[in-house]
């Protein structure tokens, strides 16, 4: 057998058995489900039969309290003005659409429209009830809702309302439950078993249905057959001698099963037919190309098809599939020769990354220790020279003090200038935990009164000192005056006239020192590069950008840090330096 004819033989199986089946559970299921939608609903009606009658009985035992309480009603009553009574209750029954009813003190019914007020009815509103009954009364049943009208705390009558009840509930709880209703009245007293109030049915079938649900337990679906009609039925109990029963006829409820097999057995039609046509194209679609697959697959066996053909007892398919076997194989070898090598030249690639930012770190480290060398070996002499230049200024301007103190600033600056020079050759060298501490705080106020030394507070603005902090840090006071001045001036070049603020504080055993002001920030694709060597963001020649270079060097050098980062609460850039506290010697 060729493969598409078997192909074409196999899915024209399938796809019959499938339909006949679908279609034989279909109808089943649809039948069963229509009727246990039908059994539900009629459940539901028994429970809606019962909210409806609590509501109404609430309301119309409402409406009974307030006629009883009509004014005018007890003193008309105690007086003997039986018209007047009349009246006013009528009067006040008019506002509810309700027909009145007025019992005197003896249990006579005074007016009622036709309605026989049974005797336990009076006695319960004689006891403080306020009955809502369904009683006889000429043109059918009534619902009747009584209340005691009370003079100074005694029973002296009964006052409420009446209305037609059966006819116009019976069509409200069909429409509402979607099945035939029928009142039945039990009159035993009359000799008469039962008879059918009102209905939505016919007549016929709704005595014969009444007969059947009598003895049926109540709030329980009872299938029944009228003639060559089958119903599903429910009674409940509404009051002791009036049943109310809900019936449904199967037939209507499974009208639609009908249509919806034709629907479905053309549907079905449809598909199998464009099932047939789409077996047929499909099996000569896929018989054609097996055999030239499988003669490529005979070609291709060096590991170029990886594609995965299953065993079959066809011919064609077979035979592909050993061509497959000896190109996995090929393939396999391969893949692990493949994967050996990607994990060589990932080895390669890992150490060459980790030689290139070896190679990256030297080159910076030796930039930097030639450039500190070469600074300290020309800075050392102009230095001195100046030195002895202020030292003569110095002796000269003794008399004036305010002349004195400001040479002797200069000179320790360039004192100081000597030692960084010197300090510059060893930037990069870890310093002793022995090496010179120094008062943050005494720092700062020199750095501050150097910043501010000849130049005017509105022209450059004023630098603040903020903190107590007793702690000595592990840094010299020069290294850490050089780096706290070069950020201050950093902070006046960006913007002149900005404030700025020096705060020194504790955190655990370190101690903190921020710069912060209300410049213009930093750029965020500067901030990574801030501290980089020769990098600078100034538009004017003013540096070579190895200021905050050779700050990071010299705090990193005494186990401290220091970043950079820009403000939160508005404009401007802040620096941290956490340098490790020191004992005081």
């Amino acid at each position: 057998m060729s493969l598409r004819r078997a192909l074409f033989l196999v899915m024209a199986l399938v796809v019959l058995a499938a339909f006949a089946v679908a279609g034989i559970v279909t109808g089943r299921q649809l039948e069963s489900a229509l009727l246990s939608r039908t059994e539900a609903d009629l459940v539901s009606a028994g429970m809606l039969l019962g909210d409806r009658w609590t509501s109404t009985a609430g309301m119309r035992m409402m409406h009974a309290k307030e006629l009883a309480e009509a004014p005018g009603l007890a003193e008309a009553l105690v007086t003997g003005d039986v018209g007047g009574a009349g009246q006013d209750l009528a009067a006040a029954a008019e506002a509810f659409g309700e027909a009145p009813v007025l019992v005197d003190a003896s249990g006579t019914s005074i007016s009622g429209g036709g309605i026989s007020v049974p005797v336990a009815v009076v006695e319960a509103t004689r006891a403080g009830d306020m009955p809502v009954t369904v009683v006889e009364a000429e043109g059918g049943l009534h619902l009747l809702a009584l209340a005691p009208v009370k003079r100074n705390g005694e029973w002296i009558a009964a006052a409420g309302s009446s209305t037609p009840f059966a006819e116009s509930e019976a069509g409200t709880l069909a429409g509402l439950t979607h099945a035939g209703v029928s009142f039945v009245v039990e009159e035993a007293s009359a000799g008469v078993p039962r008879a059918v109030a009102t209905t939505t049915l016919p007549d016929s079938v709704a005595v014969i249905i009444a007969d059947a649900m009598m003895g049926a337990p109540l709030d329980t679906v009872m299938p029944l057959r009228v003639g060559d009609a089958e119903y599903y039925a429910l009674a409940g109990q509404f009051q002791p001698d009036l049943r109310v029963v809900f019936a449904r006829d199967l037939a209507q409820e499974l009208a639609v099963v009908p249509g919806l097999q034709r629907t479905g057995l053309l549907a079905a039609g449809g598909a199998i037919g464009f099932a047939l046509v789409a077996a047929a194209l499909f099996s000569g679609m896929v018989s054609r190309p097996v055999g030239a697959l499988a003669s490529a697959a005979d070609r291709l066996s060096t590991g170029d098809f990886d594609a995965p053909v299953p065993r079959s007892s066809v011919a064609e398919v077979s035979r592909m599939a050993r061509a497959f076997d000896a190109m996995r194989a090929s393939l396999i070898r391969r893949l692990d020769e493949l994967q050996e090598a990607n994990a060589a030249l990932e080895d390669r690639q890992e150490r060459l990354s980790l030689l290139q930012a070896e190679l990256v770190q030297r080159e910076r480290a030796a930039s930097a220790g030639q450039l500190a060398s070469q600074l300290a070996h020309e800075i050392r002499n102009p230095i001195a020279s100046v030195r002895n230049c202020l030292e003569v200024l110095k002796r000269r301007a003794s008399g004036d003090s305010e002349s004195v103190r400001f040479a002797d600033l200069a000179i320790d600056e360039l004192l100081r200038m000597h030692e960084l020079a010197e300090e510059m050759l060893g930037l990069h060298r870890t310093k002793r935990a022995g090496d010179p501490a120094c008062d943050p705080l005494k720092v700062a106020r020199e750095v501050a009164a150097l910043a501010e030394a000849g130049s005017a507070a509105d022209e450059t603005g004023r630098v603040s000192v903020i903190g107590d902090l007793d702690t000595l840090v592990q840094l010299p006071a020069d290294a850490l005056k050089q780096v706290l001045l070069n950020l201050v001036l950093n902070a006046r070049e960006a913007r002149p006239g900005t404030p700025v603020e020096i705060v020194i504080s504790r955190v655990e055993d370190d101690a903190s020192i921020e710069v912060l002001d209300r410049g213009p920030g930093i750029s965020e694709a500067h901030l990574d590069r801030i501290f980089d060597p020769f990098f600078s963001t100034k538009e004017e020649v003013r540096g070579v950008g190895l200021g905050l270079f050779m700050a990071d060097a010299m705090i990193r050098s005494h186990r401290g840090t220091i970043r950079a980062e820009n403000r939160t609460d508005g404009p401007g850039a802040r620096f941290v330096i956490q340098l490790p506290a020191a004992v005081p010697a």
